[in-house]
Formats: C-alpha cells, sequence, structure tokens
C-alpha cells in the first residue's frame, strides 16, 4: 500500500507533524483490498464498516455557529450566491484495522461551515483544529486533530469516470460557494441525493456505497441508467489539509460514450464536461490540470492502472507509508 502526502512531512521528537496549507493525505489505501461491485457481499463487509457516532457539541460550538452562519449568508447574498443549509455526513474518524472502521455522524452545511476553514481559510477559530497530526498504524494514516469534537468536515464521494469509448471525465464547476470555475470529478457529500439516508443505507450494509457510487455519477448525468455502470471500485481515502474535509476516492467505468455522455450531462452544478484519453498519457495530463486538493488525490490513486508513477508528474508527492 502507497499513502501519499502532497507537501513536506516533519517528524519533531519522535511525532508525525503536518502544517496545513491547502494540500492534501491519503489517509487510506484500499487498492489492494480490491474493493469492487464484483465482490461478494460478505467480502464488503469483512473491509468495511460505517458506524454512527453521537456528538455533543461545546458552548464555543454552539457559539460559533449561531454567530457565523447569519454572517456568513449575508456575505454570500451580497454576492448575488444563495447558500443553504442542507444535509452532509460528516467523518469523525476512521481507525485502523479489517474492517476498516468509519465513524461517522449526520451534519449540514450549517455546522460544517462554522466549523471548517472554507477554501483552507482559517480565523481564531478554526486554527485551533491545526496543526494536523497523524500516527501510523500499519499502512493507515490515523488523523489527529486538536478540538475533533468541535470539527465536523464533510465526507464526500469523488469519481474517476471512464467512459466506454476510452475516455476519461472532468468537469467544471459552477456559481457554488465555494470553487467557482474550478475543475472537479463526478463528486460531492450529496450522493444519491439524501446523505443521510444513505448514511442510514451503509450503516446496514456497507456494500450500498456501491449504489450511492453510481447515484453521484447518475446526479451529474441524468438519465443514465444505473445498469449502464459496469464497474465501481473503492481506491481509498483522503483528506484535504486546507479545510480537512475528506473523500472516499471511486474509480468508476461506464459502457456509455463520452458524446452520449455530454448529451446527458446537467449543468446544474457544473458548468461543462471535459476529456483526456483513458491511456498514460492523458492520465499525465489529468495529473496536471489544477484541480483542488480534495480532488487531485483520487486521480493519483487511479494514474496506476494507466501505467502511470504519479510521482513523475508531481514531484511534491511524499510517500509516507
Amino acid at each position: 500500500m502507497t499513502l501519499y502526502v502532497a507537501g513536506s512531512v516533519r517528524f519533531p521528537d519522535g511525532g508525525t507533524l503536518y502544517e496545513a496549507s491547502g494540500e492534501w493525505i491519503a489517509e487510506v489505501d484500499l487498492r489492494e483490498q480490491d474493493i469492487t461491485t464484483e465482490q461478494p457481499a460478505e467480502y464488503i463487509r469483512s473491509q468495511l464498516r460505517f458506524e454512527k457516532v453521537q456528538r455533543e457539541k461545546s458552548q464555543a460550538a454552539q457559539e460559533r455557529e449561531a454567530t457565523f452562519w447569519p454572517a456568513y449568508l449575508e456575505q454570500e447574498r451580497k454576492k448575488g450566491k444563495t447558500p443553504f443549509d442542507g444535509p452532509l455526513i460528516s467523518l469523525y474518524n476512521i481507525e485502523a484495522g479489517l474492517p476498516l472502521r468509519v465513524k461517522t455522524s449526520k451534519s449540514g452545511y450549517r455546522e460544517h461551515h462554522a466549523a471548517c476553514p472554507l477554501g483552507g481559510k482559517k480565523d481564531e477559530y478554526t486554527k485551533r483544529f491545526f496543526p494536523y497530526r497523524f500516527r501510523m498504524e500499519g499502512d493507515i494514516a490515523i488523523a489527529e486533530i486538536p478540538f475533533r469534537e468541535d470539527l465536523f468536515p464533510s465526507l464526500a464521494l469523488s469519481t474517476i469516470l471512464e467512459t466506454g469509448d476510452g475516455k476519461l471525465v472532468y468537469l467544471i464547476r459552477g456559481r457554488t460557494d465555494q470553487y467557482d470555475g474550478v475543475p472537479s470529478l463526478p463528486s460531492g457529500g450529496r450522493m444519491s441525493g439524501d446523505p443521510h439516508q444513505a448514511l442510514d443505507d451503509m450503516i446496514a450494509d456497507p456494500r450500498t456505497i456501491f449504489d450511492h457510487m453510481a447515484g453521484t455519477v447518475i446526479q451529474e448525468f441524468p438519465g443514465l441508467k444505473s445498469e449502464r455502470i459496469v464497474f465501481q471500485q473503492i481506491t481509498g481515502a483522503q483528506r484535504s489539509l486546507g479545510d480537512l474535509d475528506t473523500q472516499f476516492s471511486l474509480f468508476v467505468r461506464v459502457d456509455t460514450s463520452a458524446e452520449e455522455l455530454e448529451r446527458l450531462f446537467s449543468h446544474k452544478k457544473y458548468t461543462d464536461m471535459r476529456t483526456v484519453s483513458a491511456t498514460a498519457d492523458g492520465m499525465r495530463d489529468l495529473l496536471q490540470v489544477r484541480f483542488p486538493s480534495t480532488v487531485l488525490p483520487v486521480i493519483v490513486y487511479a494514474s496506476d492502472q494507466f501505467g502511470v508513477n504519479p510521482q513523475d508528474v508531481l514531484p511534491g508527492l511524499t510517500i509516507i507509508g
């Protein structure tokens, strides 16, 4: 297993410390586990488990939320944007071992935006969650974040999508409260529409994550039938060190052409669909697109499928395990 961090890692006094600056760390590599739609449910349950934790907000967190959210709404409305307090899944932590235990809670944009440094911009409140620290347990980097109880980072799915005619798809974000005009992948915390229902499903049966992986893609390509999704793989989990949000990275293949996908493409969240060839050269091109730190590691973890060493393209990558 190979865990990457984009940037440098220091080891003061025998510990592990990373000063976050909008970079990312691959906390978990699941490629060798080969968690795919082709595996039986019993295998998935032996490798992956979602658990819900009950969380009590501190007085500081409650006061922060009560003051931050109204001010944030006013600020965004002046820019012509209309953010709303929709549902999210919040990651508490990931515990090592098999099955990998993903501890989560039901959350929303209100408490996420109040707690996390949006776009990696910290203030006096969000500075409490830094510096990001981790310790290695076998092949997993376990996050050790100060004041974790008051932090509500989102858990999302992000997908490398390969078409039936040999293209890799990426998208350009539209007007949102974060990442306007930024390259992205079919991804997000909404999953197949209702993240709280998705969490209930995955806690009951972790194999349902594949249903929600499919739903994440279908949301961006309405009309795409689930039977056109012919392969899905979970490749790992990565954390953005700017805002501390986490993505499960996925690889999905459809038997639909890029041209047909473009006809199905929704402009609701994204303004443009682009492609590169599903070859080593295309993957090298994709690695060099300026993706945000929540998305780039998903591409890094798919690069070996195309015979590309990501360190040859991104020399800043450091192997930590």
